[in-house]
């Protein structure tokens, strides 16, 4: 959009430089890392008039509000009706175009406009199992709507929590296994949530992914104060699973996106290629620090394997958390090129608490290979940090400690050193072109997917079309 020199106005913008004479009907305007560095909010455009871009209100209102104030002109627009390149497509409101390869050419050989958001939808399912089925195409139409998407993080928005192509909801002792989710439109794959419990996703591939692969549980606040367990999402594992190319445009989707969870384990998987951060664990920030305690604990995220990731929007990390989390680890994890140039790849965001974090490797990123953050009035705390091996990484920053924090400003009650201790005796930095020592070396060969792993094709396996059960 910066041929067209946009200026914002009270509805949308004012073009200095010559609009195209192109169909807006489906056009999106977009915002990367413009409105907060992890976000990518999205508004229909309502229509344009002379050299005014009319933007729809009830997103414009949304997005002013999210940025606290006017927002600066969008990067970019999508859905501009225009001649398409050869072998490429071009819509409307109403039509599918393409242009093909050679002159005279045929149709596309393999090609899908799905209608649906759900390809499967459970409430209350027990003891039920998944077992190499492949899912594939659906979409999310939430940022085609007057409303538009303007996130708060992850994908979820004011409007909800985004929706999985695949949703489980209240399950009880469910199997996911060995499936394939592919060729996918939808917020994420596959979400779990509603008080699930006992809910395991093994063995399984995710590729090529509009948004994020797993979602777990809910970000529900008042559910998750709940004492009841029988009203907690808990005991999920998501093992062994390989997620490649995933938030390709809905770009700040975490590939495992797990909210408010406890007894959880996400281990041994190969993520790859993804938009934004790899592994999110948490929610609430710092709100739940003090009074009364989620029931977010022991939640584990162990032998992981991470690479290239946050390569669109920045602000993520390989692993991030949110929240107090007691008795939870981060250990024996392996990230490669982590490409946010701030904060880092191993990242204990706001309120983070009760974390031990130990025995990762980082490689290849212009953040620290951990951060702990100390901003904006919620700190994290009581996390532990030692035996980090990093090479080609700045250096780890504690935000957290006495010297750059008050936790007794940010949490009146609690006493002033916020307890984010580093071993530093531990924490090694590897020269660019050496070796890792063999310790370090012994992580990131035991990191990621086992044998035994599906295929990204999901060759074999039955295809699911639209279902609700």
């Amino acid at each position: 959009t910066e041929a067209w020199n946009l200026s914002t106005t009270a509805e949308g913008y004012s073009a200095r430089g010559v609009v195209p004479g192109l169909e807006w009907a489906a056009a999106e305007l977009r915002w990367p890392s413009q409105v907060q560095n992890w976000i990518e909010p999205r508004c229909a455009v309502d229509r344009v008039a002379g050299r005014r871009v009319i933007v729809s209100r009830p997103c414009w209102a949304a997005l002013t509000a999210r940025k606290g104030g006017p927002p600066p002109a969008p990067l970019l627009v999508e859905n501009l009706l225009r001649p398409p390149p050869a072998g490429q497509f071009a819509c409307s409101d109403r039509h599918v175009f393409y242009r093909p390869r050679e002159p005279y050419g045929g149709p596309p050989r393999d090609a899908w406009a799905p209608l649906h958001e759900a390809i499967l939808q459970a409430e209350g399912l027990a003891n039920h199992s998944f077992q190499r089925l492949a899912f594939s195409h659906a979409t999310w139409r939430q940022p085609s709507t007057p409303e538009g998407y303007v996130p708060t993080q992850s994908l979820v928005t004011p409007l909800g929590e985004p929706p999985g192509a695949v949703s489980l909801g209240r399950a009880r002792g469910v199997a996911v296994d060995g499936c394939s989710f592919a060729n996918l439109g939808s917020a994420y794959a596959l979400s779990v949530g509603g008080a699930s419990q006992q809910v395991s996703v093994v063995g399984s591939s995710f590729t090529s992914l509009a948004g994020g692969a797993v979602k777990l549980g809910n970000v529900d606040d008042e559910r998750a104060l709940a004492t009841s367990p029988e009203r907690m999402d808990s005991a999920f594992r998501v093992v062994d699973n390989t997620i490649r190319l995933a938030a390709l445009e809905l770009r700040g989707a975490a590939a495992i996106f797990a909210g408010y969870v406890r007894d959880t384990t996400i281990s041994h998987n190969s993520v790859a290629e993804t938009g934004y951060t790899a592994i999110s664990l948490g929610w609430g920030w710092g709100t739940h620090v003090l009074g009364r305690q989620t029931f977010m604990r022991n939640n584990h995220v162990v032998s992981n394997r991470m690479e290239r990731v946050v390569s669109a929007l920045n602000d993520g990390g390989c692993i991030y958390t949110l929240g107090p989390q007691p008795n939870s680890t981060v250990s024996l994890n392996y990230c490669e090129a982590d490409r946010a140039p701030v904060v880092g790849s191993f990242y204990h965001d706001n309120g983070s608490r009760y974390f031990r974090t130990t025995r990762n490797v980082a490689s290849n990123s212009p953040a620290p290979c951990v951060y702990l953050q100390g901003c904006c009035g919620a700190p994290a705390l009581d996390v532990a940090v030692s035996l980090v091996w990093c090479r080609g990484e700045a250096p780890l920053r504690n935000n957290c400690a006495p010297a750059e924090a008050n936790c007794s400003l940010a949490y009146p009650g609690l006493a002033a050193d916020c307890h984010c201790a580093v071993d530093k005796a531990t924490v090694v930095s590897v020269p660019a072109h050496e070796a890792w020592p063999a310790e370090a070396q012994a992580v990131v060969d035991a990191a990621g997917a086992r044998g035994g792993g599906v295929g990204l094709g999901g060759l074999g396996k039955t295809r699911v079309g639209l279902a609700k059960v």
